[in-house]
């Protein structure tokens, strides 16, 4: 579709744009009337300054934000249109130039309220279980590295700009209006027009709208693209769709002519007993040849109900709509997906997007924790310690469950549930203690013919099993909190085993 077509198309949302920027010029033009036009400005510098420390604390996160609100539009889309034409049609492309990053997404379009709640810090249209950790504010990221991000979705054209908001702020205050302060651009829509757009990067759109994509986001580069490229080389591996689960394809793009594409491959696994686990096969393309990057057994998320509401009081508003919260475990597997792969390499904990704090396990956990704005580290909060005991009895539990049955004699499975390192917070040495206490008094050490022992009740290291590892994590005694008899009473599934 041609720029004249699609902005015809998006002229059908201007009168809304209009609308919100001019609601909040309205408050401006009133105060100015009454003499208090510098208190209104005063509070357009609070919100301003909000928004600089989100730029600030989100700088290095806005490809995993972006990634973020492209998975949940997808998972819109699928949830709102059930047997849809495009129900496999779940990409997201990422078109670096020599002065913007586009990129698009095949999920639900903007609507009216996707609008609204973008221009409101803190605000979010997202269920509670999408709005955990990012609170509405993840796109806000992008201004680390763009002072005029644009959207371009279903009717709807239009983006941010400090200038355009101190043209109009002047306009209405007159020489009153010098802003020497951080302004809330995101409270400012304004209109856009794709013929507006030089024409390499038009073209580029057009044909993305033309591919299938739905919606657009253009960021014109206050960074240069070296600085850009360089994160995108970093942080786009295949690991970033392990737990994105509505999204099946990345494509990358850069200026030099260089197409990178990632995908997934999940294979439902047979059901092993009440409860399933699914394979899933993480794919790259960067040569015009596929290759098979890591293979991964993941355990069927889990949920469980927030039951002692305190534990989130002090978060914010938007956590106290969170009634559930989910988690899920990762085991990875050599590439053949035939055996487990225990290499001894420590992973980080997931927020949907790798923390910058390690577990000391091998398998990732991925869970609803609570990390705050900056999204790098997981506060030793009473309640993601509470989460930590049921990732550990889960892990315990149906992990347990899921890695006998699959590899019942593999002595890998002794091992992969071994921390390969000690810890250094308090938050990790919490994690680390329940898992093993859960851990101690759950079968799982193979002793031939599809039998298992609970650890102390072996004297001898399952042969291929490291023994230092095995003696030193479950049969030496930890001084730690007792297990609880009952984690929860919304919980689905019954410990196999409890420790007395």
């Amino acid at each position: 579709m041609k720029a004249r077509n699609l902005d015809d198309q998006f002229a059908r949302g201007a009168e809304l744009i209009q609308r919100l920027t001019e609601e909040r010029l309205g408050l401006l033009r009133n105060a100015h009337q009454s003499g208090l036009a510098r208190a209104q400005l005063e509070d357009w510098e609070d919100l301003g300054k909000a928004e600089q420390s989100v730029r600030q604390e989100y700088a290095e996160r806005y490809l995993f934000e972006l990634l973020q609100n492209a998975n949940d539009a997808i998972k819109d889309w699928v949830e709102l249109h059930p047997g849809g034409e495009r129900q496999a049609d779940r990409r997201v492309r990422l078109v670096l130039t020599r002065s913007s990053l586009l990129v698009a997404n095949t999920g639900e379009p903007f609507r009216e309220n996707n609008v609204r709640s973008i221009c409101r810090l803190g605000k979010t249209t997202k269920s509670a279980s999408k709005r955990v950790g990012h609170k509405g504010i993840g796109f806000k990221s992008v201004l680390g590295i763009t002072e005029t991000p644009e959207i371009y979705s279903d009717c709807y054209a239009f983006g941010f700009s400090r200038s355009e908001c101190e043209k109009a702020i002047r306009k209405i205050v007159g020489k009153e209006g010098t802003v020497d302060f951080p302004l809330p651009i995101h409270r400012f829509p304004f209109q856009r027009r794709l013929r507006w757009v030089p024409t390499d990067e038009r073209a580029v759109i057009e044909s993305l709208f033309a591919d299938g994509y739905v919606t657009v986001i253009r960021l014109p580069l206050s960074v240069s693209w070296e600085t850009v490229a360089e994160r995108m080389r970093r942080n786009l591996t295949p690991k970033v769709l392990l737990f994105l689960n509505a999204i099946e394809q990345i494509e990358v793009c850069y200026p030099s002519g260089e197409d990178i594409a990632y995908w997934r491959q999940t294979q439902k696994t047979k059901d092993s007993g009440s409860y399933t686990s699914y394979q899933v096969s993480l794919w790259s393309d960067a040569d015009g040849e596929a290759r098979l990057d890591s293979h991964w057994l993941i355990l069927e998320p889990d949920q469980v109900e927030i039951e002692d509401r305190s534990l989130i009081s002090q978060f914010g508003e938007s956590w106290q709509e969170v009634e559930r919260v989910g988690f899920s475990i990762a085991f990875p597997l050599e590439l053949t997906g035939q055996t487990l792969q225990a290499d001894g390499q420590s992973q980080p904990f997931y927020v949907y997007f790798p923390t910058e704090e390690d577990s000391g396990f091998q398998f990732l956990i991925n869970a609803d924790y609570y990390i705050g704005t900056s999204r790098k580290h997981i506060p030793n909060e009473p309640f993601n310690r509470w989460l930590s005991e049921q990732v550990a009895f889960y892990l315990a539990d149906r992990g347990v469950k899921e890695l006998v049955y699959w590899f019942p004699d593999d002595p890998a499975v002794v091992d992969i549930l071994a921390p390969v390192r000690d810890t250094h917070g308090e938050f990790d040495e919490h994690f680390r203690r329940r898992c093993l206490e859960w851990l101690k008094a759950a079968s799982f050490v193979p002793l031939g013919k599809r039998r298992f022992a609970v650890p102390e009740r072996v004297r001898l290291t399952p042969e291929g099993a490291d023994a230092s590892s095995f003696h030193y994590q479950y049969l030496r005694k930890v001084t730690s909190e007792p297990l609880p008899k009952q984690l929860s009473a919304t919980r689905r599934i019954v410990p196999r085993h409890r420790c007395p």
